[in-house]
């Protein structure tokens, strides 16, 4: 059964956050809704550590580069 909804998570230069939000949504929603996270232009480095400490958690990421 596919979820009848997707999460679309806003971010913009605080992985830290994007961090803890991730993982309630991940602890509290049912694992089969998808989460987007939509990035508006943070730097490259940045966007490989989230993808490196957080990937496992959401299900694309969509970036705006600068």
């Amino acid at each position: 059964m596919t979820a009848p909804f997707t999460v679309l998570l806003k971010h913009y230069r605080r992985p830290g956050h994007l961090g803890l939000c991730l993982a309630s949504l991940r602890r509290f929603w049912p694992a089969d809704v998808p989460i987007i996270v939509a990035d508006d232009g943070t730097e490259p480095h940045i966007i490989d550590r989230i993808a490196a400490d957080y990937g496992s958690l959401y299900t694309r990421f969509v970036d705006n580069p600068r």
